[in-house]
């Protein structure tokens, strides 16, 4: 959660300084959308327990998603219409329902023991961080009405908030984490939309955040009779590759 709070902070600041800048010198807008992810990062085998944050596969299981950013723009004086943009977002998905369905049955099954008292599970959730650069076109329509489309290039942040689970009996208890580690990749943005008297846009745009390497460390603690036993190890796993169809609208300063 701190790896998220950082990037949020940055995020933050870099909003700040856009808006000022823009005042003067061009184009800064907010935005906001749902995600659908594509592709492996939507695919899971979840009725087996293949997912790729635990298991040796490419299949991601995320779930529809938000999103929400800024995007600067400045215009090139000698091309109408062409213009310059930095973009930074945040991209948010949680697992999608084959993976909540699992893990509901995993939770009831080992309820059902009768030395069992309790089970908490926490699924991690993706969080991606892509800043890009790239250009930007606007055809204008009528005085009110401009179309556009747009393509960029950059560094994505992704992350995995952690795994945790607990089952807690009689004279026991288990505690099982992951922490994963943050890692970067290329990506890459195309898409297109409609703008409104300069101040209001709904666009739709294709992201493709580049190759992740699932690595962390994973930890399990058994506790028996009030003695603790912790084991460590380090968790290698394949690699994931994050695409997704935004729909996002947008407020321009």
């Amino acid at each position: 959660m701190n790896r998220v709070l950082k990037c949020l902070s940055l995020v933050a600041v870099l909003a700040i300084l856009g808006i000022n800048y823009s005042k003067a010198q061009g184009d800064f807008s907010f935005h906001a959308g749902l995600v659908s992810p594509l592709a492996s990062f939507a695919d899971s085998r979840a009725s087996n327990g293949q997912i790729a944050w635990r298991e040796k596969t490419g299949r991601a299981g995320a779930g529809l998603g938000f999103e929400a950013g800024m995007k600067f723009r400045y215009g090139i004086p000698s091309i109408q219409g062409l213009g310059v943009i930095v973009t930074a977002d945040i991209f948010y998905n949680g697992p999608n329902t084959d993976v909540k369905d699992y893990w509901q049955d995993r939770t009831d099954e080992m309820l059902d023991y009768s030395d069992v008292e309790d089970v908490e599970i926490t699924l991690p959730k993706y969080v991606n961080l892509p800043i890009m650069i790239g250009a930007n076109y606007n055809h204008q329509l009528s005085n009110s009405v401009k179309v556009y489309g747009e393509g960029a290039l950059g560094l994505n942040i992704g992350m995995l908030t952690n795994f945790r689970g607990q089952v807690i009996g009689d004279d026991f208890e288990e505690i099982n984490g992951i922490n994963y580690e943050t890692n970067t990749s290329f990506a890459f943005q195309i898409g297109a939309g409609i703008l409104f008297s300069d101040r209001f846009s709904l666009g739709v745009h294709y992201y493709a955040l580049g190759n992740q390497k699932i690595k962390g460390k994973q930890s399990e603690e058994e506790i028996y009779d009030g003695e603790s036993h912790v084991y460590e190890d380090m968790l290698n796993l394949r690699s994931i590759n994050p695409t997704m169809f935004v729909v996002k609208a947008g407020f321009h300063f």
